[in-house]
């Protein structure tokens, strides 16, 4: 089995941070609190928008039929320190390229070896993906705390009469402080268990624990639209005329007048750039015959979370989400200058050990994210739009 070392500095309290601003992993001497700066020996160890654009260009290489060693030679290497680079050589080496893997089991009294074939499909990583981010305005940032500041209107014009001055009003600015919150998690993988197969514990741990980053962004986006945005009933989108495929009542009717009354308000300026839905509430919302007509055949089954255009509302993407709630949806602008949640997205730290005496490997994650309504005015949570389906 490889041991996957971090990079000896000639500091031995390194640790290693992912810099959500250029998307590279760092070695520094402490912790990031006001960004990779020389005060920490902030030093680049590896690139993933690199690394992410490699397994795009070989997915689309094995589609294509022109996958090879050669493809896999020409592509960039996205590790930037070369002791990394030369541990993640090595395991390639010694386990990459073969359909199927043997792996040493070690009886218990060290006398006996057993090899196994092992195939090399390795189960289990896959978690359920969640775009409910997509709700907020992402900001990458390399502080942990950041002001916002919004400017406080003065009210309308008035009528004035000859040689008479307006009123003065008062203007100014409303400074918002928010502050990332942490989150983490940590995976512990025995050395008995390293040794028994012929995997990467460093790579399959990394993996898991940034889905968990990610879910947790998208829940704690969901949870603070819900929890702060104000309410607003609207009529059930899942009914039909007895004995027609007519719908009873119209989304359209409905979500233009929660627009044009909030979110588009005279004093608000916001624009609708996104609604959330549950995957059943997509569903739902679709097959209502004001959505897809009266003529044109209901569309097929859309099961997956993923963003798209909402239909019937040019320029307005749907995110479809299991962690809304069912009868509720999310109308929010999550794009233009006047936003309604702010997904604040600090440096990650990531970090790993071994154990004194069992040799046992730790591997952890601490993400540094938060989301906080900033302008309640551009979104609302519009309830009741259908009857929630119980689980199968």
């Amino acid at each position: 089995m490889v041991n996957f070392v971090k990079p000896q500095k000639s500091n031995s309290n390194s640790q290693t941070w992912f810099n959500q601003v250029d998307k590279k992993v760092y070695e520094t001497t402490g912790t990031p609190e006001h960004g990779f700066t020389n005060e920490i020996n902030a030093i680049p160890i590896f690139d993933a928008v690199i690394y992410n654009s490699n397994l795009k260009l070989i997915e689309a290489a094995k589609q294509e039929g022109t996958f090879n060693q050669s493809f896999v030679d020409g592509l960039p290497n996205p590790s930037i320190d070369p002791q990394l680079d030369n541990a993640m050589a090595e395991y390639n080496s010694l386990v990459g390229g073969s359909h199927f893997r043997e792996a040493a089991m070690l009886a218990t009294d060290n006398e006996v070896v057993d090899v196994v074939k092992i195939h090399s499909q390795l189960y289990g990583l896959k978690t359920k993906e969640h775009v409910a981010v997509s709700l907020a305005k992402r900001i990458a940032s390399e502080e942990t705390i950041l002001n916002f500041d919004k400017f406080l209107k003065m009210s309308g014009l008035e009528e004035l009469g000859e040689l008479e001055m307006p009123k003065v009003k008062n203007g100014g600015y409303e400074r918002v402080l928010l502050a990332t919150r942490n989150y983490g998690g940590m995976i512990q993988i025995t050395d008995q268990a390293m040794r028994r197969n012929i995997h990467n514990p460093l790579e399959d741990s990394t993996k898991v624990l940034n889905d968990r980053v990610e879910q947790s962004k998208a829940f704690v986006v969901v949870n603070e639209l819900v929890n702060s945005l104000d309410t607003v009933a609207a009529s059930a989108w899942d009914t039909f005329v007895s004995g027609t495929d007519r719908s009873t009542n119209s989304p359209k009717k409905d979500l233009v007048n929660i627009i044009d009354t909030s979110i588009k308000l005279e004093d608000v300026g916001g624009e609708f750039t996104h609604m959330g839905l549950h995957t059943n509430g997509g569903s739902i919302y679709e097959d209502n015959s004001f959505i897809r007509g009266i003529v044109e055949p209901v569309k097929d089954a859309d099961i997956n979370p993923h963003l798209k255009p909402l239909a019937k509302f040019p320029g307005t993407m749907l995110v479809q989400d299991s962690f809304i709630p069912q009868e509720d949806a999310i109308v929010v602008d999550a794009s233009s200058s006047e936003a309604c949640c702010i997904l604040l997205e600090g440096p990650v730290q990531i970090g790993s050990k071994v154990g004194d005496f069992l040799k046992e490997r730790t591997y952890g994650v601490i993400s540094y994210h938060s989301a906080t309504v900033l302008n309640k005015q551009t979104g609302r949570l519009v309830t009741g739009i259908y009857t929630a389906l119980a689980p199968a």
